[in-house]
Formats: structure tokens, C-alpha cells, sequence
């Protein structure tokens, strides 16, 4: 026998086992490169979650800001409207409060009776005079009831012996219509305070009443009042 076909087994079973070392050293390299790719692919994948994830979380970060600004001005305007408001109904308040206490102290003024006294003999001297200015020759002096309660002095005659105001319309009446002027009661029973003079046929009135004086009296002195509260109401 050759000695070279004793040797072709050994030869053969060797590269087999050569061949399958190389295979297992390919497929284990193979594994780990596979792992490795597996490995990066993961933490890639796991870097752009994160990634996603701040992003996400940096988002509604900013949302929520957004949203609490937004509130807050809401807020902020709520309560400036708010204020404007009540300082607006508060004026409104102080205004009105301001022409009742007006109407108040008028109505007093011309209710008593010393500064009625006085207002009628203003008006039946001016006015006597002034007629000759006027084509007038007929003027109404309009007195507040409780001057001049023809009822009353009716029932009661004694009324004018204990009533000053009374007598002194009495005593300046009969001057008063000799000078073309008639001294009655002012028929408008809402208006019982204070005084009005009309000239007939000129259809002039002067209006000494209660509402007409107080409502002068506003119109003056309420923007000063109001120029006050602005500056109280800053």
C-alpha cells in the first residue's frame, strides 16, 4: 500500500475539523457582531426615546408656563376690572348720596321759615322793580302751601295771629297787587318747597323752587365734588 493513501484519512480529518473550527470561530464572531449591532441598534433606540421624551417633557413644560401666565393675566385683569368697577359704583354712590344731601339742605333752607321771610321780601321788592323792564303787567308769586294755606286761614282765622311768616305775606300782599302782582299757593303739591315768580305774558318763570335750586346747585357744585373723589378714588 502507498504510504500517501495511509495518510489521506488523517489529512481529511483534519481539515474537517479545521473547517469546523473556522466555522465555529465565524459563527461566533458572526453572534457577537450581531449582538453588538443589536446592542447599538437598542441604544440607539433607547437614546431617541429619551430624547423624545425631553423633548415631550420640555414641551409641556412650556405649555403649563404659557398657561399659568395666562391665568395669572386673566387673573390680574379680573381684578383690575374688578376694582374699576367698584371704584365706578362707589362714585356713582357718592354722587348720588352727594345730590340727595344737596336736595336735603335745600329743602331745610327753604322750609325755614326766617330765610323764607327774607326770600319773599327780596322778590316782592326786586320784582316790583323790575316790572318796568317787562311788558308784563300781571306776575305770579307762587308760594309753598304752608305759607299761605288759604284753608287753613279759612278755618282758623287765629292762624295769622300766631304765624309771622302769614302775616308778613298779609301785610305785603295788598302793595304786591296794587304793583300788578298776585301772591297764591303753587298748585304743584310734589313741589311744596320754595318759591316761583311768573311773568304772565312773557311766560318768564323764575324757579325758586325746591327741585330747580337744588338741581343749580348740583350742576355747580358736583364737578368740584367729582374732581375730589377722582383724586380720593386714585
Amino acid at each position: 500500500m502507498d504510504a500517501s493513501q495511509d495518510k489521506s484519512p488523517a489529512i481529511i480529518s483534519q481539515n474537517i475539523e479545521s473547517l469546523i473550527a473556522q466555522l465555529k470561530q465565524e459563527g461566533v464572531e458572526a453572534g457577537r457582531e450581531e449582538a453588538d449591532r443589536l446592542i447599538n441598534e437598542a441604544n440607539k433606540k433607547a437614546s431617541e426615546i429619551l430624547n423624545e421624551a425631553q423633548m415631550k417633557s420640555q414641551r409641556l413644560l412650556e405649555e403649563v408656563h404659557q398657561q399659568i401666565l395666562l391665568e395669572k393675566k386673566a387673573a390680574e385683569d379680573a381684578l383690575q376690572l374688578a376694582a374699576r368697577n367698584m371704584r365706578l359704583e362707589l362714585r356713582q354712590n357718592l354722587m348720588h348720596r352727594f345730590a340727595e344731601e344737596i336736595g336735603r339742605i335745600t329743602r331745610k333752607e327753604l322750609d325755614n321759615e326766617a330765610f323764607l321771610r327774607q326770600l319773599i321780601l327780596m322778590i316782592a321788592a326786586d320784582t316790583k322793580e323790575q316790572l318796568q323792564n317787562f311788558k308784563s303787567n300781571q306776575v305770579d308769586i307762587l308760594l309753598p302751601g304752608k305759607v299761605l294755606s288759604f284753608e287753613e286761614i279759612r278755618k282758623n282765622p287765629d292762624l295769622m295771629d300766631k304765624d309771622p311768616l302769614k302775616e308778613l305775606v298779609q301785610s305785603i300782599t295788598h302793595q304786591m297787587l296794587k304793583a300788578g302782582m298776585r301772591v297764591t299757593i303753587n298748585p304743584d303739591a310734589n313741589k311744596p318747597a320754595g318759591i316761583k315768580v311768573h311773568l304772565q305774558e312773557e311766560n318768564i318763570v323764575l324757579d325758586l323752587s325746591e327741585e330747580a335750586v337744588s338741581s343749580l346747585l348740583v350742576k355747580h357744585m358736583q364737578p368740584r365734588f367729582r374732581a375730589l373723589l377722582e383724586g380720593l378714588l386714585q
